[in-house]
């Protein structure tokens, strides 16, 4: 008996010290309701979960 779930989706990145440099918020969770994995490349963030089926990819601002 668990209470539903409201979608809702937030990355952190935090430095080397656990420092907060930015948050990232998807308040619909249509785009990012849960991720379990990132990883940056390019210049992009690639997200990927366990129960979520596909993989996210979000172009970070320069």
């Amino acid at each position: 008996m668990q209470p539903k779930t409201i979608p809702y989706g937030m990355l952190m990145h935090l430095n080397s010290n656990g420092e907060i440099i930015k948050t990232y918020y998807d308040t619909t969770g249509k785009f990012v309701a849960e991720a379990t994995s990132v990883e940056e490349h390019n210049g992009y963030l690639y997200l990927g979960g366990d129960v979520s089926g596909h993989i996210g990819k979000y172009k970070l601002e320069k």
